[in-house]
């Protein structure tokens, strides 16, 4: 059976602020990779509404590669779910960014009736090696097996 990675950890949990400060979960949320990162995946906190709740832009060198919609758990509209959603976009290669932004026509994320935003946790990733590091493994292996013929 599958086992999702890094379950959430409550009291770790990411929640975005409006421009006054004020916390409320709805604002978009933006994550930027000092380096390329490779299978990231999280988790998304309590997306209660039916259908889909916001995008997550995906980028990499600054390029938009993808879109991918963060559905949330209500089972049918005017319905909540209750719980939390695992976002997997192993995917995608290099990103350097994501976006987690508002559907279009939509001026928030999880955009509903009575819904308190969404959180994010346990972040997942493996950071892509810089051609620098690649070149120095590479130099240093070829030095080894050169050794190695003497």
């Amino acid at each position: 059976a599958f086992a999702y990675p890094s379950a959430p950890s409550p009291g770790n949990v990411i929640c975005t602020a409006d421009s006054s400060g004020t916390l409320n979960c709805t604002s978009s949320l933006f994550v930027s990779f000092t380096s390329p990162v490779n299978n990231l995946s999280f988790w998304a906190i309590e997306p209660n509404q039916f259908g889909a709740v916001a995008n997550v832009e995906i980028y990499s060198n600054n390029a938009l590669v993808g879109i991918v919609p963060l559905i949330g758990l209500g089972p049918a509209v005017g319905q909540f779910g209750l719980g939390n959603r695992f976002v997997d976009l192993s995917a995608f290669n290099n990103v350097s960014s994501i976006a987690v932004v508002a559907l279009p026509g939509q001026t928030s994320i999880d955009d509903s009736y009575g819904g308190n935003g969404i959180g994010f946790d346990s972040f997942s990733f493996t950071a892509v090696p810089s051609p620098s590091s690649l070149a120095l493994l590479g130099a240093g292996s070829f030095a080894v097996a050169r050794r190695r013929r003497r």
